[in-house]
């Protein structure tokens, strides 16, 4: 297990900073906790007498060159932050500092994993404290990234899942058409103007909402086979 707050202060070596640079133009994917459901919990740290919080697991793919995220759900949006903290100092040599587990497995050749715990008392004074969910749908602008509860506007959790993807502009942005879904719904066309339209303008934008249909119907029709074949979006 790491704990975040703890392993910054390494000092890594001219030679681990030299080796860490490899790590720089790894990419780094979310995805959601292997076992579902799995929410983030105390985990009492005797030898400093504080209680932590586990957030989810770090993975580290040598042979993707890939950092991988694995957020327990009700992670929040400062978490994560930290953990990119902590990807960060990774990056500037503080490898070394982690007591990485290690494992094999045929699709990932060796990987390396740690556990990530932040003190519940620096965790109960976030500032962010809105959910974020990783995204699961291939198809979705966010996929591989996080959804984020805005609070601001009036979202709340039931909101995160809601999936989004090609859009179209009007001229001068004066419409804006995307393909948005909620988790386990259909593709929806959603449409967004603010402007007065002349007809030749009202032509273009019925043009473009034809085409969506289209392109809504096309992924549809698709997500249904793969419920049919079992291959879903996981």
């Amino acid at each position: 297990m790491t704990l975040l707050t703890r392993f910054d202060k390494y000092v890594p070596s001219a030679s681990e900073a030299a080796y860490a640079q490899d790590f720089r133009d790894w990419d780094i994917v979310h995805h959601k906790a292997k076992i579902a459901g799995v929410y983030v919990e105390m985990e009492e740290v005797g030898e400093w007498g504080e209680t932590w919080v586990k957030i989810g697991q770090l993975k580290a793919y040598p042979d993707k060159r890939r950092f991988a995220i694995h957020l327990r759900r009700g992670a929040n949006w400062e978490d994560l932050r930290h953990i990119y903290g902590a990807i960060d100092l990774i990056r500037a040599g503080s490898w070394g500092a982690i007591p990485w587990d290690t494992n094999t497995s045929q699709r990932d050749g060796t990987y390396y994993y740690t556990t990530l715990l932040r003190p519940s008392s620096n965790r109960a004074r976030d500032r962010r404290d809105e959910p974020v969910y990783p995204c699961a749908e291939k198809r979705c602008a966010e996929y591989q990234s996080v959804h984020l509860v805005a609070r601001d506007l009036g979202q709340t959790e039931d909101d995160i899942e809601h999936h989004s993807m090609d859009q179209l502009r009007g001229p001068d942005d004066r419409w804006l058409i995307s393909l948005t879904r909620r988790e386990d719904g259909p593709w929806e066309v959603s449409v967004e103007t603010s402007d007065i339209l002349t007809p030749s303008l009202v032509a273009s934008l019925v043009n473009d909402l034809q085409w969506m249909r289209r392109e809504a119907e096309t992924l549809n029709a698709e997500g249904r086979a793969d419920t049919v074949h079992g291959r879903g979006n996981a």
